[in-house]
């Protein structure tokens, strides 16, 4: 289980992205597959509007290693990854393109 301050970094992250990205809770719920009402309450944790009480490793790693993943590309790529995504109209849109990035980004792994 993740202790408090493992907790917070996790919830500032998908907060993070999910701002960069301009992706819903319940779109990055179905990118990273986990499910919407979890993710919805991790976000609203994130937010300050609940509490997150308990957090696995098994839960938030595989969250944490995409994120992170998307992040060093977005980075490498100059920031266009994001504005890209963010720039996307539609939200079915925007999560095929995050889940397609993020599925290969993993298959070079």
């Amino acid at each position: 289980m993740l202790n408090e301050k493992e907790r917070a970094d996790f919830l500032a992250l998908l907060l993070a992205f999910c701002a960069a990205t301009g992706t819903s809770g319940r779109d990055c719920a179905a990118i990273f597959n986990i499910n919407p009402n979890t993710f919805c309450r991790w976000i609203r944790a994130a937010r300050g509007n609940a509490e997150v009480h308990r957090l696995y490793w098994h839960r938030a790693r595989p969250v944490t290693d995409g994120i992170n993943a998307l992040n060093a590309f977005n980075a490498a790529k100059g920031g266009t990854p994001y504005h890209s995504f963010k720039s996307t109209a539609k939200h079915a849109d925007r999560r095929e393109l995050i889940a397609s990035l993020l599925l290969k980004l993993n298959a070079k792994k």
